[in-house]
C-alpha cells in the first residue's frame, strides 16, 4: 500500500481474485481496490505460484505492459497448506509429499520469481528485490510455546530460512 501511496504502479499477484468470506481483505479485488481508494494505481493478475508457467506470464505481462520493473516484493505462500498438512505433528510424521508442496510455492516460486525480475531488472540497470520470510524471530508466547514450530513445524522453518540465506546469496 506505502509504494502505491508513493505514486508507484501496483502489480499484485495471488490465487484468489474475489473475495472470501473466510479471507477477509486477501483477494487480488480487495486489495486493488484498497489501493485505487487511496488514490494509487494497482493492477491485480490472478497467477498460481506453485506453477512456473503462470509466474513466467506475470512477469512477461509486466514487462509488456511497463517496459520495466523496478521493485519486487517477493512473498508468497499457500496457507491452504497448513490447513491440510499435518500441524502439530513431530517433523518425523511428515511426508516427504507435504514438505515438497510447502517447498514448491513457498521457496520454488521465490527463486524463480526472482529470476525472472532480476532478468528485467539487469536489462534495464536498476531494481531492487525484496524477498519476504516471516517477522517470527523465535520469541516464545507468553505461555512459552513456539508459535512457529508447533504450529507449521520443521517444514514451514526450512521453507522461510532458506528464503532468508536466497535472498542473502542473491544479493
Amino acid at each position: 500500500l506505502q509504494l502505491a501511496d508513493a505514486g508507484a504502479t501496483v502489480y499484485i499477484s495471488a490465487r484468489t481474485k474475489t473475495p472470501r468470506s473466510d479471507k477477509p481483505g486477501q483477494s487480488l479485488d480487495e486489495v486493488c481496490d484498497e489501493i485505487k481508494t487511496r488514490g494509487g494505481i494497482a493492477v491485480g493478475l490472478q497467477c498460481d505460484h506453485s506453477q512456473q508457467s503462470q509466474i513466467e506470464k506475470l512477469f512477461k505481462t509486466i514487462e509488456d505492459k511497463e517496459g520495466r520493473l523496478d521493485i519486487l516484493v517477493n512473498h508468497c505462500f499457500n496457507t491452504d497448506l497448513l490447513i491440510k498438512s499435518p500441524l502439530g505433528s513431530p517433523f518425523w510424521e511428515w511426508s516427504q509429499d507435504s514438505l515438497s508442496k510447502y517447498m514448491e510455492v513457498g521457496l520454488i516460486a521465490h527463486f524463480v520469481a526472482s529470476s525472472l525480475a532480476a532478468r528485467i531488472m539487469v536489462k534495464q540497470k536498476s531494481g531492487l528485490i525484496f524477498s519476504t520470510a516471516d517477522e517470527y524471530q523465535g520469541e516464545p508466547t507468553e505461555d512459552g510455546s513456539d508459535p512457529i514450530t508447533g504450529v507449521a513445524g520443521v517444514p514451514y522453518c526450512i521453507t522461510k530460512g532458506a528464503i532468508d540465506r536466497m535472498t542473502v546469496t542473491m544479493a
